[in-house]
């Protein structure tokens, strides 16, 4: 669930009464700013400097928001040994499917995805045409990551998706993430800790090194407009 579903589901379970109307989209608004801040909302005002996607994460995972934005992470019983339960890490979960992705915004659901988009940051306070302007390049990001995703014909043949690998090789394959503070941040069960020789399964690698490559390519802004 992107920034604007679930602000889209906060907003409807409060606005019940115009009376309260103001009141509930302030409350909403602190929810978002204690997530880290909606950037096409608060402008100039975001203060990037602060912002670390994997701090996000642990935001996200503390007030019980999904955090699959770039990856998607589970427990779930090892297939190969049902007696054993495994970390999955996997390819993000996108707001449409990738086959619509691929048609840009010359394809009319993706057309009004984009316009839901907009409508959402623009009932919260953001400039319409800012708003057009910043949640395009927002979608322009997403494309991408869907276009580096598996397609769900591959996903069907489950071996590709079985690979284990030890927290600490997949910090030396993909350095550019820290990833026993991500797994830890995203697991957040009290008194329990993933070590480095713990073993996860990585459903897809070849994304992860995409999503390297597209978050350290992309401004910190335009991370947290992802999340």
């Amino acid at each position: 669930i992107h920034p604007f579903v679930q602000i889209k589901k906060l907003y409807s379970s409060c606005m019940n009464t115009t009376a309260i109307e103001l009141d509930r989209l302030k409350t909403i608004k602190s929810i978002i700013k204690g997530l880290g801040g909606w950037p096409v909302i608060e402008g100039q005002r975001w203060n990037q400097t602060k912002f670390d996607w994997i701090q996000s994460v642990y935001k996200f995972r503390k007030a019980g928001y999904s955090l699959d934005y770039f990856l998607a992470f589970t427990v779930a019983v090892d297939y190969r040994n049902t007696t054993k339960r495994v970390i999955q890490i996997d390819q993000a979960i996108l707001s449409l499917a990738k086959e619509l992705f691929s048609k840009g915004l010359e394809n009319d659901v993706v057309r009004a995805y984009y316009n839901y988009m907009v409508d959402i940051a623009v009932m919260f306070g953001a400039n319409r045409l800012t708003a057009k302007t910043q949640l395009k390049k927002a979608l322009e990001f997403e494309m991408k990551l869907s276009n580096v995703t598996m397609s769900m014909e591959d996903r069907r043949n489950y071996s590709l998706l079985y690979n284990p690998i030890s927290v600490c090789d997949l910090q030396d394959m993909f350095p550019s993430i820290r990833w026993l503070e991500y797994l830890n941040s995203a697991l957040n069960i009290p008194n329990v800790q993933i070590q480095e020789t713990d073993i996860v399964i990585v459903s897809v690698p070849s994304y992860i090194s995409e999503l390297e490559k597209l978050i350290n390519s992309t401004s910190k802004r335009l991370r947290q407009s992802n999340m």
